[in-house]
Order: structure tokens, then sequence, then C-alpha cells
């Protein structure tokens, strides 16, 4: 995966260029089947929230261009929903799962932006701020709210109905997202499963989810449901 033309408004500093490409270089290890892509990045720092377009032609940050660990936060979650193939339909009640994988690859891609920002930082002048990306994680993680995910399993309970119903509930998604993490770190195949997200049935269960991408994605099938006893242990 690489971007091969990116462009960034509102960011006289190219600051956002620089980041975005080591971002894709760490996204390129986890998932290197995506094709290449284009990506047109705006700043918008009086926006109220970052998103990625719905017809998936750009991404907008709601950041300021030198906020680097923020950008970098928003950034790596926004390209997680333009990587996925397909685009989903207005009533797609899973996209709370595809929230909480977003929310997962901020949580995985700025600790190791560190260690390559300890080897290329944006000059010399910079070299110590490769520290604060993971101290901007650990702040975000301070605003993390614990329920028992197991909930997810039961169409009528009240947690899956509200995540159906407002897909963007940040502490619970974080949450998730923490769970989830040290599982797709040692089980390789499960990022392949990602790209098949969009590709299954609507108004699933957490179960559900992971049992219909283990039939789109066979070689992923033991991580999948080792990644379902883990989130619906009790």
């Amino acid at each position: 995966m690489k971007l091969n033309n990116i462009t960034v408004y509102e960011d006289s500093s190219n600051t956002s260029i620089f980041i975005a490409h080591q971002i894709v270089d760490i996204y390129s290890e986890a998932l290197p089947y995506i094709s290449d892509i284009d990506i047109r990045i705006i700043l918008e720092p009086n926006s109220e929230c970052p998103y990625c377009s719905y017809d998936k032609s750009y991404i907008l940050l709601a950041v300021e261009p030198l906020h680097w660990a923020q950008l970098a936060y928003q950034l790596s979650h926004e390209l997680l929903h333009l990587i996925i193939p397909n685009i989903i339909p207005n009533n797609y009640t899973n996209h709370w799962f595809e929230e909480a994988l977003a929310e997962m690859m901020s949580q995985y891609v700025l600790p190791r932006l560190t260690k390559i920002w300890t080897n290329n930082p944006l000059s010399s002048n910079n070299l110590e701020y490769g520290e604060f990306f993971p101290k901007y994680i650990e702040n975000q993680n301070k605003y993390t709210q614990s329920f028992n995910i197991s909930l997810l399993d039961q169409h009528d309970s009240e947690i899956l109905k509200s995540f159906q119903s407002d897909p963007y509930q940040r502490e619970n998604l974080r949450h998730i997202a923490s769970k989830m993490l040290p599982v797709f770190e040692s089980n390789p195949s499960l990022w392949y499963a990602i790209q098949y997200l969009h590709f299954i049935p609507n108004d699933l269960t957490l179960s559900e989810i992971l049992d219909s991408l283990s039939e789109k994605c066979i070689p992923a099938k033991p991580a999948l449901e080792k990644l379902r006893l883990i989130l619906t242990e009790i």
C-alpha cells in the first residue's frame, strides 16, 4: 500500500504529508493487500469532528496543522474507513464495529510512529516529539468506558441497540479497541479479514459479525474465533 498522490489543503507547513506517509508505511506492514490509493486530506480546525467522506474521495481532519499527535490519531482512524472496499448503505447497523476497528488503528499506529520518528523526525529540532504520540494515546484512553462486551452478542440488549443507532460512542469504542488490539498484533491473519467488513449481512451481533467474516476469510477463521472468545468472555 502506498499513496500515489497525496494532497493536503490548509497546511502551508506540509507536515501533514510527512506524517501521512509515515502512517501509510505502518498501515502497509499490517495490511499489505491494500491497493495503491490517492488521498485528499482537508484540515479544518473549526470542524466539529473528523470524517472520511461518504464517497471516500477525501478525509477531513478537525485539527490544527501543527498538532501532530492529534493529526496522527485522527488520520490513523479515518484511513481505516477509506481503505475498506465498497460504500456502506445509510442504514448500515454494523458500523459500530468498523468504528471500533478504526479506534484500534489509532492505538496501533501512534506508538509505532515513535519508533519511526526516532530515526526519521520532521527535523532534528523535533526528535523528542516522537514521545508525544503514545502519550496522546494514553490521554485519550483516560476517557474510556468499560462495559460487558458480551452483551453485544444479544440482539435485544440495550447496548447493542444503542451502538446500532449511534455508532460513535468513543468512550465505549475505546474499550472494545483495547481488547482487540493485542489479538490483532499476535494474529496477523485478522488484518486480512477487515477488507470483507462491508460484504457481510446487516443487523448482526458481535459473534455474528465475526462468524460472517470467518466465512469470507477462511484463513482468519481460527484467529476470529479467538477474538470472539476474548471479547465475549464475562
